[in-house]
């Protein structure tokens, strides 16, 4: 209602994707991202720490006619060294990694932490890699062509999403990812993400053997539509 009548509002959802303890599956709406980045008028938030929290205030209060939810983590985050709170309101900037990237990793809310960590294990096995910290899609759909593709240079860099709900939407931005694939569990949050397999070790062996797979010499033989690589699909940790 609110994004129907245009009203400037801020909503708090504490419940985010499955990292949140033992509340449950029922608490862990896996498919409610793509539900709220889909509604019309309406920013979905998912800041990766504090610095980003402050962002997404400052962007939501300059939002007059434009209701906003942030998705905040129950479980503690750490502050990142490549947040800021001025670039928020762009959508999606870089947050980690120099230079012209051999892979790009994108991700939001409590997963932008792991994506920094898996960036550190992959430039163990030589690739140079940026992360990308994507806290608001509709801000990020609104910046220039030249800003997006300097961001996410998809034509020349592999580009993996993650992030712990479903993947619908990803495709707009990367060529695989990792995310979830069925209803979350009730358990202490980081044995959740090492059952559902975001422990960082296991991201880092999964997208670098799909990094293998695809290099042709010195350049990508990249995905085309349509052919969005899931990556965790059916990888439950027992």
């Amino acid at each position: 209602m609110s994004a129907l009548q245009k009203l400037r509002f801020i909503g708090i959802a504490t419940h985010d994707a499955i990292g949140i303890g033992e509340d449950g599956p029922t608490h862990q709406p896996i498919a409610l991202a793509s539900f709220y980045r889909a509604l019309p008028d309406f920013n979905l938030v998912r800041p990766a720490d504090a610095e980003e929290v402050v962002g997404a205030y400052m962007m939501a209060l300059a939002e007059e006619n434009r209701p906003s939810l942030f998705a905040l983590s129950r479980q503690a985050v750490p502050l990142l060294a490549g947040t800021d709170r001025t670039l928020v309101a762009k959508g999606g900037y870089v947050v980690h990694g120099e230079g012209i990237p051999d892979i790009t990793l994108l991700a939001t809310g409590a997963e932008v932490s792991r994506a920094v960590e898996v960036a550190k294990r992959l430039q163990e096995h030589g690739y140079n890699v940026r992360v990308v910290s994507m806290p608001s899609w509709n801000h990020y759909d609104a910046q220039s062509v030249e800003y997006r593709r300097q961001t996410i240079p998809s034509t020349k860099s592999l580009v993996i999403a993650i992030e712990a709900y479903a993947s619908m939407g990803w495709t707009r931005y990367a060529h695989g990812g990792c995310h979830m694939h069925s209803f979350g569990h009730s358990a202490p949050q980081q044995t959740l993400y090492e059952h559902f397999g975001f422990g960082v070790e296991n991201l880092a062996k999964r997208i670098g053997e799909f990094a293998k797979g695809r290099r042709d010499g010195d350049r990508w033989d990249l995905p085309g539509v349509g052919e969005y690589a899931e990556l965790l699909l059916g990888t439950v940790h027992k």
